[in-house]
Parts: C-alpha cells; sequence; structure tokens
C-alpha cells in the first residue's frame, strides 16, 4: 500500500504541478494580450500623431505653394510692367529718330534745291551773256 499511496502522491504532486504551469500559463497568455493590446493602442496613438503631423505639412505646403504661387505671378506682373515700358520707350525713341531723321531729309531736300536754283540762275545768266 505505500508504493499505491506513494504513486498517488506522486500524481497529486505532478497535478500540482500541472496546474501550477497551467496557471503561469494562463498568466503569460493573459499578460501578452494585454502587452498586445497596449503596443496596438500605442502604434494607433503613433498613427493618428503620424496623420496629424502629415495633415498639417501639407496644409503648411499649400500654403506655402499659394504665397509662392501669388509672389510668382507679382513678378510676372511687375516683369511685364517693366517690359511694356521699355517698348513704349523703344517706340518713343524710334518715333523720334524718324521725326529727325524725316527732319534732315526735309532740310537736305530743301538745300538741293536752293542749290538746283542757283544753278538754274547761274545758267540762265550765262545763257544771257551769251
Amino acid at each position: 500500500m505505500v508504493l499505491r499511496a506513494d504513486l498517488e502522491d506522486a500524481l497529486a504532486a505532478a497535478r500540482n504541478k500541472q496546474e501550477a504551469a497551467s496557471r503561469r500559463l494562463t498568466e503569460a497568455h493573459d499578460e501578452a494580450q494585454a502587452i498586445i493590446t497596449d503596443a496596438t493602442q500605442q502604434a494607433m496613438l503613433i498613427v493618428a500623431a503620424a496623420e496629424q503631423t502629415a495633415d498639417s505639412l501639407l496644409e503648411e505646403a499649400r500654403a506655402d505653394a499659394a504665397r509662392e504661387h501669388a509672389e510668382a505671378q507679382a513678378a510676372a506682373a511687375a516683369f511685364r510692367g517693366q517690359a511694356e515700358e521699355l517698348l513704349q520707350a523703344a517706340h518713343t525713341e524710334a518715333e523720334r529718330r524718324r521725326a529727325e531723321f524725316a527732319a534732315e531729309l526735309a532740310g537736305r531736300d530743301r538745300e538741293h534745291a536752293e542749290q538746283l536754283r542757283r544753278r538754274d540762275e547761274q545758267a540762265e545768266q550765262r545763257a544771257e551773256q551769251i
């Protein structure tokens, strides 16, 4: 009977060890689940923060792009204005030079006409002398 009692004691001890191991396994499983839940929540917070940061950066980039576009349009308008002023100045200068050249040609024409008139007079005087 001693053997049976020893066997029952060993069996009871094994069951106790199995139950303790099962409890430790359950506790470890519960702890792992808690760690996974915590990690998931932290990951969700990180994703939310990343999305918020990305939205903020996108909004900032859009504002910068709009500002740069407005500045580029203003610069283009200024350059267009300067080009129009230069073109107007060139037209004015061309017109001034054309008028100056026309006046010079008219003066030469008058001088030439006067020279021809004098030659005609001289020719008439010579013809009368002959």
